[in-house]
Parts: structure tokens; sequence; C-alpha cells
């Protein structure tokens, strides 16, 4: 279970740094 979540959020916050980083390429 554990490890699951950890995965989970591992995978959000590539992809908050992936929009993150669209938005700087969009600049």
């Amino acid at each position: 279970m554990h490890g699951a979540f950890l995965s989970g959020l591992r995978e959000a916050a590539k992809i908050r740094m992936a929009m993150e980083r669209q938005q700087h390429m969009k600049r």
C-alpha cells in the first residue's frame, strides 16, 4: 500500500514538473 502511494506521488511530481517545463517552453 505504502509503495503504491509513494509511486503515485512520484508520478504526480513528474507530471507537475513536466507541466511546468511546458509552460516555461511556451514562454
